[in-house]
């Protein structure tokens, strides 16, 4: 057997064990924000730690090549497992319907809402959800390309401002 062939029945025996075992970090581990330095709220960099210590967690557990990165077959495997746990927490008849997926989604944003509310009263205030607006606002860019802030009227980085400068002249 080969090295390429010893590579691909690694990264299929992990494929299959992460669909049979549904994932384990993905299954077990949802997030869990805490106000670590005491100060009253929970901010973008204890969001962002909380954030890389999972993700390093998921690349353990899927990155079977131990490469750094992610074949699409251990793409795969992550996406199976994720879509496995959703089945197993949402789902009433072995598909995941378009209501069950936004129950899911609807059942992680008030589960988010509840860890940032760390005072407990049942509404979050600005001060308590500003670390993870910050964090929505700094993945803007990144999450709608340079080009699209463009589109808004706004400068997106050097070149799409003199194209955006441009188109108006």
């Amino acid at each position: 057997m080969n090295k390429h062939s010893v590579v691909e029945v690694g990264v299929l025996t992990a494929v299959v064990l992460a669909v049979l075992t549904g994932g384990a970090v993905l299954a077990k581990s949802e997030l869990t924000l805490t106000d670590t330095d005491g100060d009253g709220v929970i901010s973008a960099e204890e969001i962002t730690a909380v954030r890389q210590a999972h993700k390093a967690s998921v690349f353990a557990e899927f990155d079977v090549d131990g490469n750094g990165g992610f074949s699409r077959t251990e793409r795969r495997a992550m996406q199976d497992a994720r879509y496995e746990s959703a089945v197993e927490k949402y789902d009433a008849d072995g598909e995941l319907s378009r209501d069950e997926r936004r129950t899911a989604k609807d059942a992680r944003r008030a589960n988010t809402e509840r860890m940032l509310d760390v005072n407990g009263d049942g509404v979050l205030s600005d001060e308590e959800a500003a670390g993870m607006n910050q964090l929505k606002e700094q993945r803007g860019d990144r999450k709608h390309g340079k080009n699209h802030s463009a589109k808004h009227g706004q400068k997106a980085g050097r070149k799409g401002g003199d194209r955006a400068q441009q188109s108006e002249l």
